[in-house]
């Protein structure tokens, strides 16, 4: 079947134009793993057979793929029966498609992580309510569900802040920020949800404070402190320093877990992404460096990470001391 007709649209969309097209065989502009169920649907189209609206891919010629919705329409010979030509027209639905995978994705993650922590309550709860435990194996089961209910509370949390982020609907509440004091309420919080890591904290006394939203910063630095706890040693330390650079006050926590690859590096702020070897993965979601990239960026300041495998990481961001009006 070969192509007889090629418009702007579908050179725009294949990256090819008319010349190097007009007949040759139609199959060449889908994807080679695609190419018969494609084919399959010209071919239904030709015959006079029903074809509803499909998603068909089509291969640009810089390798990139896009999905479209094509529909079409077949002319006939007077006979009725013989098909002269199909016209076929297509919408790129290609970002559309993206945001459902990511849609499915989220879904997926956030059905199975919000489940791990009910599990944990549910099951710790009712054995702590079963007959002959001591009074310490109930104190270590409730310790349990109460750590179980922290988890759920912080992978909601995220989910909500974005979800404020995307509908436009973050509004912040700027004051006067001491990063001292709210470095401290994080490590107290991380404390009552059981994390026993060592906080060495290198923040000079006269660090002048920031302006920005007091929940957000403690957002921020509570997802980057738990991330550091999650993958360091048990018995290694992480330092949380802070320091002015030009506007700006910059605050770093550093760790010695695995490390990341510079790959990894480069997709870190991503949503739903969870680094490193399996043996290195820790719970979540995926959400809690992405949260804090939109919270930082919400408020006039930057986030990055600088890491190397087996040597640990360095989430550093910065608050403006003065934000512009």
């Amino acid at each position: 079947m070969e192509i007889t007709r090629f418009n702007h649209a579908f050179e725009r969309l294949s990256g090819r134009s008319a010349d190097e097209v007009l007949g040759h065989k139609v199959d060449t502009l889908f994807p080679h793993d695609s190419r018969d169920e494609s084919m399959k649907h010209i071919r239904e189209a030709t015959s006079g057979e029903r074809w509803d609206v499909v998603e068909i891919p089509i291969k640009h010629k810089d390798g990139i793929v896009h999905i479209l919705l094509w529909n079409s329409a077949t002319i006939y010979a007077p006979d009725g029966k013989t098909a002269i030509a199909t016209i076929a027209q297509g919408q790129d639905i290609t970002e559309r498609k993206k945001v459902e995978q990511l849609k499915d994705e989220f879904i997926g993650l956030v059905s199975h992580e919000l489940r791990t922590p009910l599990t944990v309550i549910s099951g710790s709860l009712q054995t702590a309510m079963s007959q002959g435990l001591s009074q310490q194996d109930v104190r270590e089961l409730i310790q349990n569900a109460a750590e179980g209910a922290d988890s759920l509370g912080t992978i909601l949390e995220n989910m909500l802040e974005l979800s404020r982020y995307q509908a436009g609907r973050l509004q912040l509440r700027v004051e006067t920020v001491r990063i001292a004091d709210t470095v401290q309420a994080v490590i107290e919080k991380l404390k009552c949800q059981g994390i026993s890591r060592e906080f060495l904290i290198d923040i000079p006394g006269g660090l002048p404070p920031v302006e920005a939203d007091p929940v957000r910063v403690e957002r921020i630095l509570f997802n980057l402190m738990e991330n550091a706890a999650k993958y360091s040693p048990e018995d290694s330390r992480i330092t949380v320093s802070s320091g002015t650079q030009d506007a700006f006050v910059v605050t770093r926590i550093i760790d010695h877990g695995p490390g990341m690859s510079p790959d990894d590096q480069a997709r870190i702020f991503e949503r739903f992404q969870r680094l490193g070897e399996s043996q290195h993965r820790a719970k979540g979601v995926g959400l809690g460096l992405v949260v804090c990239k939109r919270l930082v960026e919400v408020q006039g300041g930057w986030i990055k990470v600088d890491s190397e495998i087996g040597k640990g990481s360095i989430f550093s961001f910065g608050l403006l001391r003065h934000r512009m009006t």
